[in-house]
C-alpha cells in the first residue's frame, strides 16, 4: 500500500472546482481542501508505481499548473 499527500496547482483559481470534479473519477484520489493556493489532496494505491501513472495522468490535463507531493509513504 502506497499513500501520497500532494498538493495540486490549477492554472487559473477559477478552474478548481472543475478539477475537484474530475478527481472524483480517481477511486485513488480524495480531496482534502481547497483554497487559493491550491487543491490538497491524499492518493491511495497499491504500489508507488500506479500513483506516479495516477498524478503523470493528472498533471498532465490543461488546467494544471503543476502538482507538488508532501509526503510518501509505503508498505
Amino acid at each position: 500500500m502506497a499513500v501520497v499527500g500532494a498538493v495540486l496547482v490549477p492554472n487559473q483559481q477559477e478552474k478548481s472546482s472543475e478539477i475537484v470534479e474530475k478527481l472524483k473519477s480517481f477511486p485513488e484520489a480524495e480531496v482534502k481542501g481547497v483554497s487559493d493556493k491550491g487543491i490538497a489532496l491524499v492518493l491511495e494505491g497499491e504500489s508507488l508505481e500506479s500513483l506516479k501513472r495516477v498524478t503523470e495522468t493528472i498533471q498532465s490535463w490543461e488546467e494544471v499548473r503543476e502538482v507538488y507531493l508532501a509526503y510518501v509513504n509505503w508498505e
